[in-house]
């Protein structure tokens, strides 16, 4: 149980410089940016979460975020849904989600892959995956 205690409050001793202008997450392990308690006071909002932290979840420019939903709750949050996306195409079961209350972002979690090595573009051509297709399940 003490292990589990000492888990659970590490990120919030690291991130308790939030209130200061230089906001940074580069000191949290990337095992803790799976769930963030962010507090109050550190002027971070959902539309530039995004924008102040990108390096700290080890992405890079041909990563993006691309917000899917936006929903209250009857208990004052504002709950945002983001899929990561690796030059434009989404990247399978990588979504995090942002709670917000008051205009600033409190909580956070979810998984961000950092910088997959992916090839975005297709290796056959459509008129070869047709035929592909055609040959495995005949029409």
């Amino acid at each position: 149980m003490r292990l589990r205690l000492t888990f659970l409050f590490l990120p919030l001793f690291m991130l308790s410089g939030l209130g200061q202008s230089d906001f940074t997450l580069s000191q949290v392990p990337k095992e803790d940016l799976r769930w963030l308690s962010l507090g109050e006071d550190h002027g971070l909002s959902a539309q530039n979460y995004f924008q102040q932290t990108f390096r700290a979840y080890g992405l890079s420019s041909p990563d993006d975020v691309r917000l899917l939903s936006t929903k209250a709750d009857r208990y004052g949050w504002t709950h945002h849904r983001f899929q990561q996306l690796h030059r434009g195409v989404p990247v399978e079961g990588s979504v995090y989600l942002l709670h917000e209350r008051g205009g600033q972002v409190q909580k956070a979690n979810g998984q961000l892959i950092p910088s997959p090595e992916l090839a975005t573009e297709p290796r056959i051509s459509p008129e070869r995956e047709v035929e592909l297709s055609l040959a495995y399940h005949p029409a």
